[in-house]
């Protein structure tokens, strides 16, 4: 047998006789096999007249089936097109801004003029009812002038009581320099009732050769007259009107030292002088006003030296008080800082 399974014929022995089996069928199918003749100069020419034929046909594809190749983007494509539109974008908006602004002052011209003609009309129909401001009614005021409380209230521009703010008014009647409070009423249909209380003068403030009223605050009232009935104590000096409260408190402790006072003097800004009707002087520290003149008032010795021949007593350093004699001519006598 050979190396396919097949038997092989013996033969007689000297004899050399070669015989080749018949090829066993496989079990795999046949493959067909197909090959494409080469064009000849025959059938060359055949071809050449099919494609010439077929030249002016083509092959149509359904569009939703159709299938594009995507475009390869270029590098730095992507910023450029961002970098533009955001110009682009940018013109837009200010283009809109410019033309925005532009209606929005023409309707706010617009509805100013509209306001205006409603308030005229509106203004002339309140009065034409009744409703107009014809009567001013001031109580409780001595030193207030009564045109500055008209200035106040404003009424050439204010003519019904519906246009009147309270509130404006009110703060401008309350600037003037007498007036400490008011209140103001409506009296429909057309009347206000107005109430004031005044400050009342604390010291009389002489400045060079002019004197001011002046309150507890400090608050200039207005120029002093040349003949009051006031009893006033009288301060002098540049920034006497800043801290006249508290020195003006301290005296109001001791009624009996306040009412020997002629004059309070401002020394640099910073301290105070008091000089008493018998020429005496005491000399307060800065920031211990209280301090020296509850004092001077609580030792008995220096009450006794106030009260005989004019003395200068010095309470500005705590611990060292200082007492001497007021020079003959009081005129030259210094400020001590």
């Amino acid at each position: 047998m050979d190396g396919r399974g097949r038997e092989l014929q013996q033969v007689a022995a000297g004899k050399r006789f070669w015989w080749r089996a018949q090829e066993a069928p496989s079990s795999e199918p046949t493959t067909t096999e197909y090959h494409v003749p080469r064009p000849t100069a025959r059938n060359w020419s055949f071809i050449q007249t099919a494609h010439s034929a077929t030249r002016g046909f083509s092959l149509e594809i359904a569009r939703d089936q159709r299938r594009y190749r995507k475009r390869r983007r270029r590098p730095g494509s992507s910023f450029k097109s961002a970098a533009l539109s955001s110009i682009a974008l940018s013109l837009v908006i200010a283009v809109t801004g410019i033309a925005l602004s532009k209606a929005q002052v023409n309707l706010r011209d617009a509805f100013a003029n509209m306001a205006e003609r409603v308030s005229a009309n509106t203004k002339t129909a309140l009065i034409s009812l009744g409703f107009g401001i014809t009567q001013v009614s001031v109580t409780g005021h001595r030193y207030t002038n009564d045109a500055d409380v008209f200035d106040a209230l404003d009424l050439p521009n204010v003519a019904t009581l519906w246009q009147l703010d309270l509130e404006a008014a009110l703060a401008r009647i309350e600037r003037i320099s007498w007036v400490d409070r008011a209140q103001i009423s409506r009296l429909f249909p057309g009347a206000l009732d107005i109430v004031i209380t005044e400050r009342l003068p604390a010291a009389i403030w002489a400045r060079g050769e002019k004197r001011y009223l002046v309150d507890m605050t400090g608050r200039v009232l207005g120029a002093a007259p040349s003949v009051h009935s006031w009893n006033l104590p009288v301060v002098a000096g540049e920034g006497a009107t800043a801290d006249i409260g508290v020195l003006l408190t301290a005296m109001g402790r001791n009624k009996d030292l306040h009412a020997r006072v002629t004059k309070y003097e401002r020394i640099a800004e910073r301290r105070w002088r008091v000089v008493l009707k018998n020429g005496s002087i005491i000399e307060l520290a800065a920031e211990r006003e209280v301090e020296g003149l509850d004092y001077v008032t609580s030792t008995p010795a220096l009450r006794s030296a106030l009260a005989g021949d004019p003395k200068i007593i010095d309470v500005r350093t705590p611990g060292r008080i200082a007492v001497r004699p007021v020079p003959s001519t009081v005129a030259s006598l210094k400020p001590q800082p």
